[in-house]
């Protein structure tokens, strides 16, 4: 039979929810790793699409986007178990019990199952147990798998059948990004030109350190020396430029079509060179009254992807693989165990949750060109955050990791050279903008 006869669409969960009008909601999602019908699923890739919260909802997974879950020992999954297990705990707030659940989880499977949530949950706090204001009991260890669940709780997981193929059904996500697509667009300063044009963030003014400090892990010479520059206003690409988005100016005749490695129409747009990009680039202006559109220059991309925080990464001190599309399986200086977990792919965009300013992808996934001349330092550097140009330049600025790369290669200070007519596989871009 029809898989689509047999599960739940959660598109059509979350508008049950919407239309509910409750001021709090909670959706969780389970993915676990038997399909009982692998000849129906849609693509190779296994697990849950990312959902974006909305305000009043919190989202709650079992393992990280684009990945499954353990079944467990017991006829409930891992994750299920442990909350069923939680959830009793009195005065536990709906943030605090389900971050206690991932610990519990990432305890039982060595690490290698890490759930999380994204919270759009506002006002007074909310207890599923009693919620007097005394408060919870701490933390407790866990060692040993547990195989049962208590009452009281009715998930449905995409999967669960024993002895089936480790392909998993992918969750429909067509329909859940359609059903709650408009949750992205609920942050400051998005906005959106045309119907094809990228969808870009505000980037307030403000002053960043560009580069590495001298005692930063893996450290280049070229990533120094650390250098104040002053950042004024402007846009940044939410995501990187997808598929579709480079079609549109493909079908207009403005841009040339070039062959993915990683076909999809919501995946980043790679293989495209420099001049290839200027063509974008003066399509979407030839779109808009003046020239606003462009390439940011490194220091605005590097501003951008840090908003604000401090350490090697968007996330601060470490970068797991729930929190970007990277290798994190490879043992380094941040992860000595090398737990992973690791797509192996280029993912759609905007399948992770997104840095402070919003924006999405900033590690990992594709590299994105700039539009600096690569030098060798940072030496010299202007103290504002125009590019770096030279006559005849011949190398550029690539900057982001790549999904195949570890920790290191994704540190938002670590520079690449590339040739402006090369065309990689692994090398797409994400637009910057003037703004008033």
């Amino acid at each position: 039979q029809d898989i689509w006869r047999q599960a739940p669409r959660l598109g059509d969960a979350l508008r049950y929810v919407e239309d509910a009008g409750n001021r709090v909601n909670f959706v969780i999602l389970d993915a676990c790793r038997d399909n009982p019908l692998p000849s129906a699923t849609r693509s190779a890739g296994g697990g849950l699409a990312e959902v974006k919260p909305a305000r009043g909802l919190l989202i709650a997974y079992s393992t990280a986007p684009g990945y499954v879950a353990y079944d467990g020992k017991g006829k409930n999954s891992t994750f299920a178990s442990a909350l069923a297990t939680t959830i009793k705990t009195e005065n536990l707030i709906a943030e605090q019990l389900f971050k206690r659940v991932a610990d519990r989880v990432a305890s039982e499977t060595n690490g290698l199952q890490i759930p999380f949530y994204n919270s759009g949950l506002t006002g007074a706090d909310f207890c599923f147990a009693a919620c007097n204001g005394t408060a919870p009991p701490p933390p407790v260890a866990v060692s040993a798998r547990s195989g049962s669940t208590g009452p009281g709780v009715f998930m449905r997981s995409a999967g669960g059948n024993e002895n089936a193929s480790d392909h998993v059904l992918d969750d429909a996500a067509a329909d859940v990004n359609e059903a709650i697509e408009a949750a992205s667009d609920d942050i400051d300063g998005l906005f959106r030109d045309c119907e094809d044009c990228p969808k870009m963030v505000r980037i307030p003014a403000g002053k960043f350190e560009i580069g590495s400090p001298e005692d930063e892990p893996r450290v280049a010479r070229d990533e120094g020396p650390q250098t104040e520059v002053e950042v004024r206003a402007f846009a940044m690409g939410q995501f990187e430029v997808t598929q579709d988005e480079w079609n549109a100016c493909v079908q207009a005749g403005a841009c040339d079509a070039t062959d993915q490695k990683y076909p999809g129409a919501n995946k980043p747009v790679t293989n495209v060179s420099l001049e290839q990009v200027d063509h974008y680039v003066r399509w979407l202006n030839s779109r808009v009254q003046g020239a606003p559109y462009r390439l940011p220059s490194e220091a605005e991309w590097e501003y951008a992807a840090r908003a604000g925080a401090e350490g090697p990464f968007a996330t601060g001190a470490n970068l797991t693989g729930a929190q970007a599309n990277f290798n994190g399986t490879a043992k380094d200086k941040w992860d000595k165990n090398g737990g992973g977990p690791y797509a192996n792919t280029m993912l759609e965009v905007g399948q992770y949750p997104a840095n402070g300013f919003g924006l999405h992808d900033v590690h990992g996934n594709a590299q994105e060109w700039t539009a600096d001349c690569y030098s060798r330092d940072h030496n010299f550097r202007p103290a504002t955050a125009e590019a770096v140009r030279k006559e005849n330049c011949r190398s550029f600025v690539i900057k982001g990791g790549w999904y195949a790369q570890n920790r290191d290669y994704n540190r938002l200070a670590k520079r690449k050279r590339e040739s402006g007519d090369a065309q990689r596989d692994h090398i797409g871009v994400r637009i910057a903008r003037e703004v008033d």
